[in-house]
């Protein structure tokens, strides 16, 4: 078992070193999506954390999607939270990550996109390359949604993340202020059924 269990580690340390950290910048396509994504109305935008908030900058640029033929889905609220720049929730409630500090709620305009101003969530203080940041979705099934980054993913959770449906991996690009943005779209499974 011991033989086992240092196999694992030791796999999951070669491959963890393999991770392809290079951030691109922004292509000139992406620099106009950017821009509008930054000029969405006040309510389908969201700054999570003040300007002085430690660690570095990302934007979030997302579209909200249901899996079948990936249909847009507008006005819907999105409850997004994640930990602090050195991987701590530091949450309201112990034990319940979605009283984070890092925490608010945006809503998708009528073609489905949000725009989120952030920081870069720190590795958690006992794994590294697990960075994500979680989203809840109102009326989907499920409901939970996180985001990876393809840049701070270890080849154990890029697996994962490959076999699950409410798990996508976006790729870091870098702005010509340095800052970091993804681009995602935020597939869900289903919406609940209104009742009559």
């Amino acid at each position: 078992m011991r033989i086992l269990f240092a196999a694992f580690l030791l796999i999951g340390a070669l491959t963890s070193c393999s991770i392809d950290r290079e951030i691109k910048d922004l292509s000139d396509i992406e620099k106009l999506a950017f821009e509008q994504f930054q000029g969405l109305p006040e309510r389908n935008k969201l700054k999570l954390v003040a300007d002085k908030e430690p660690g570095q900058k990302l934007h979030i640029c997302g579209t909200l999607k249901i899996e079948k033929d990936s249909i847009i889905i507008p006005r819907k609220e999105i409850l997004v939270y994640h930990a602090n720049a050195m991987g701590l929730y530091e949450e309201t409630i112990p034990g319940e990550e979605s009283t984070a500090r890092i925490n608010g709620r945006v809503f998708a305009d009528d073609v489905g996109r949000f725009y989120i101003e952030t920081i870069m969530p720190g590795d958690y203080p006992n794994r590294k390359d697990n960075r994500h940041i979680h989203t809840l979705v109102k009326d989907a099934k499920p409901e939970a949604y996180d985001i990876h980054f393809r840049q701070y993913t270890d080849y154990l959770a890029s697996e994962f993340i490959r076999g699950s449906e409410q798990h996508f991996n976006a790729t870091l690009k870098q702005n010509e202020k340095g800052e970091l943005v993804i681009f995602v779209d935020l597939v869900v499974q289903k919406l609940k059924k209104k009742k009559d």
